[in-house]
Parts: structure tokens; sequence; C-alpha cells
């Protein structure tokens, strides 16, 4: 499953997990396991207490809770119902952000297109769309994650005071780096003992067979240097 990557307009760099196809059934399912338990357990109480659904004010507090419990759940649950609890997702905005009430109430109108009165058209658009949105989402600008699975960093943008407009990257091999790996150049590159002169010809020689870079005319220095900001350029200009 493809991650959804995001720069903010804070420089807060967002990988994160659409939930599946699967993963949003599930959580439906429970969703109405809980609902037809709350309904079924009403009407026993009710049926105890000899009394009848028969006027409007009861009928509401017995459908109420089923009609508004998506909206509730996620609006006063951080994103998340009982079902998408169990199943370890939760509703963001695309940007990573926290949704605001407004988003929350859009994604649930739509349940009305999304869900079974127009033959469940929001399980098309989960499988179709590149982030796993239902038509919900996509108004709403929201979107299902997976919990635990995303990461972020923040960027100082003192360090990227090198790259402008015309930067052009020497190294495309270089967007395939990871996190981790960028992270371990730099500190590489930072050591001030005297293992650094060994530890860096070591890791640009790793660099160079992992990525079959053939010809490189700088210094094992400098070509570390250069395939980190390349890296930087990728991550991050690339990207907004």
């Amino acid at each position: 499953m493809a991650n959804s990557t995001i720069v903010t307009g804070g420089f807060v760099r967002i990988e994160q997990t659409p939930a599946s196809l699967a993963d949003r059934i599930f959580a439906v399912l429970i969703d109405y396991a809980v609902c037809f338990c709350y309904a079924v357990g009403v009407i026993e109480l009710f049926s105890r207490l000899y009394l009848s659904l028969d006027s409007v004010m009861e009928m509401f507090l017995w459908v109420a809770p089923v009609l508004f419990y998506p909206l509730y759940m996620e609006v006063l649950n951080g994103g998340r119902t009982l079902g998408k609890m169990v199943m370890r997702t939760r509703v963001v905005m695309a940007d990573g952000s926290t949704p605001s009430i407004g988003s929350y109430l859009l994604r649930w109108l739509l349940i009305i297109v999304d869900g079974p009165i127009i033959c469940y058209l929001g399980v098309l658009f989960v499988a179709i769309t590149k982030r796993n949105q239902r038509i919900g989402d996509l108004a709403a600008g929201t979107m299902v994650v997976k919990e635990g699975k995303y990461r972020s960093f923040r960027i100082n943008l003192n360090e990227y005071d090198y790259l402008t407009k015309d930067y052009k990257p020497t190294y495309p091999q270089a967007d395939e780096l990871t996190m981790a790996q960028s992270e371990l150049i730099s500190r590489v590159l930072a050591l001030k003992d005297e293992s650094r002169p060994t530890r860096i010809n070591e890791l640009a020689g790793k660099i160079r067979d992992s990525f079959a870079i053939k010809e490189v005319a700088q210094t094992d220095e400098a070509f570390l240097n250069t395939i980190l900001q390349d890296y930087q350029y990728y991550a991050l200009e690339a990207e907004i």
C-alpha cells in the first residue's frame, strides 16, 4: 500500500498510510454491530418497562444515537468510531491535520451517497482513489489513515539556504534514499573524531555500490554532501 506524503505549510513532512478497503469495511461492520446492539437493547428495555416506541420523542431517542453515531464519535473521539478504534484507523485531513467540525459534518452528511442508499458507491471510490477516499472524504478534504503508521519530522529552513529555484540534483538516485539513510549520512559527516575519514570513505563506497553510481568526480565527503542535498531537494522542494 502506497504512503501518502505531505509537506505542510509549517514544513512538516508527513508520511501516512491510508487505511485499506478491508480496514474500512471491517470498521463499518463493527459500527453497524454496535448500533444494532444499541437498537435491540432499547427495544428490550422499553419492552421490560411496558413502554412502546409510539411517540415522536421516544422514536427520536431510539433513532438519533444510531443516526448521529459516526458524527459525534469522530468529533468527540479524535476521528475514531468504535470500529475505527478496533481497526486502529482514524480520520484526518489530507494534509495530516485534525479535521474541523465542519469537515466531520460534511463527510457524515455524504454517507447518504456513500452508503447503502446508493449501492455503497463509497466502496468503489475507496477502491479506485489514490488515498482510499470515499466521496465524503473527497468533499471534506479528509482521509482515513492507519494509526501508528505515519511519521513526521520538522525541517529547519536554515539547512535549505542553498536550495534555490534553479537547483538541479546531481544524483537522481537520491530520491530513493530513506529518512534513516539520510540521517546516517548527516551523522557521519558531523563526526569529529579520528574515525571520520574512514567512515566517510566506507559509507560513500557503500552508497555508490547500492545505487550503482559508477563515476563520481568528487571526493567521498563532497559526494556525501551532494547526495544529501539532492535527497533534501527531492524530499522538500519536489513536494511543494
